[in-house]
């Protein structure tokens, strides 16, 4: 089938929305730019504003609009905060929230399928930018008084080093120059006794990407030891 998506908020968002495409790609499905091109439209959602929330209202309306036919599903964490509203709106077919997220291409290979003789699978690297997203980690559990991302993203758990390192090799081998490794609280990642200073220090060990960034990392989590390393 032809799947369009679309992406509000985060750079953790971005990652998740690049590792659906691939997966829907690797499984013989078509990504295409527009709502009124596919079968199926997937936004993921973003909710630490209202104008978030109204956004993705919008351009959900606006993808019926252009496409009634289209299977419509909302994800994410407006999705995961308020599924009832996002079900009520005209044209949205399904909600799936961010523990189902990794489970969106068995709910698209269950789709009834349209006829559409002319297909036209692109390569791997077209839909996808110039960098890449890697997630790292996800959830936060610090409650901050003006932040509603915890209560969307509690369960705080961090990607194995080797996942993230033959990812990051995978991107390289593809003409990646640049990855940016993602997450809710990146400096927040702990695995088996490694912390970001640790698997930053694989990751230059063990791949060759020319150019690493980091989001969301908050202040007090940048050590003397993680600026050296830099």
């Amino acid at each position: 089938m032809k799947i369009a998506l679309d992406t509000l908020g985060c750079k953790l968002n971005q990652a998740e929305t690049e590792s659906l495409a691939r997966q829907f790609i690797e499984a013989g499905h078509e990504l295409v730019q527009r709502p009124d091109e596919a079968d199926v439209y997937i936004l993921n959602t973003c909710t630490v504003t209202r104008a978030a929330d109204a956004k993705a209202r919008h351009l959900l309306r606006l993808a019926h609009r252009r496409n009634p036919d289209a299977f419509i599903i909302a994800t994410g964490c407006y999705a995961q905060r308020m599924a009832s509203e996002l079900i009520d709106i005209e044209g949205v077919n399904r909600v799936v929230d961010n523990n189902g997220k990794e489970n969106l291409l068995h709910v698209v290979q269950n789709i009834p399928k349209r006829d559409n003789p002319q297909k036209d699978l692109t390569n791997l690297s077209s839909p996808f930018r110039t960098r890449s997203f890697i997630k790292i980690q996800d959830g936060c559990q610090n409650f901050c008084a003006y932040c509603i991302v915890p209560y969307v993203r509690s369960i705080e758990t961090s990607v194995p080093p080797d996942v993230i390192i033959n990812d990051i090799n995978r991107r390289s081998a593809e003409g990646y120059q640049e990855i940016v490794l993602t997450g809710t609280r990146v400096g927040g990642y702990a695995f088996s006794g490694l912390n970001l200073k640790n698997l930053l220090a694989r990751i230059l060990d063990e791949t060759k990407i020319p150019r690493i960034r980091l989001s969301s990392l908050q202040p007090q989590e940048i050590s003397a030891e993680l600026i050296k390393l830099w």
